[in-house]
């Protein structure tokens, strides 16, 4: 399953045996076939790499620079929960220097799409400064 090269089988595939949903759980050739999917540019793939190295999922270890590389890929494809986490990487400065501009522009364009947290994160932000 998934040698056809299609990113998005490739992608459901590895989730499967992340989770050991309906099939022996596999952590480590999961990680490989959504990591396989990522790097065709699949963005939910690259959001959930992300999200790995972000929370330190095993098999991965928490690397918020990992983290920040797969979210920006998915993030300039317009995945809206990857422009979340950078979001958040930049406004409370995780691997990065915290920049509050550049977390409020993310929120904004979050807000502006109907995300309710980020309307939420933006209002805080904007009373902080005040």
């Amino acid at each position: 399953m998934g040698n056809q090269g299609d990113a998005k089988v490739q992608y459901e595939w590895g989730i499967l045996l992340v989770d050991g949903n309906k099939v022996k759980q596999d952590t480590i050739t999961g990680r490989k076939w959504i990591e396989k999917a990522a790097k065709q540019g699949y963005t939910d793939a690259q959001t959930n790499i992300g999200s790995m190295y972000y929370f330190g999922i095993k098999p991965m270890t928490q690397d918020y620079n990992q983290a920040k590389t797969w979210f920006e890929k998915a993030a300039a494809q317009e995945n809206m929960t990857a422009k979340n986490y950078l979001a958040d990487i930049s406004c409370f400065g995780q691997g990065v220097p915290m920049d509050t501009n550049k977390a409020k522009s993310l929120y904004k364009t979050l807000r502006d799409e109907g995300q309710e947290t980020a309307c939420n994160t933006y209002k805080d932000i904007e009373q902080n400064r005040k």
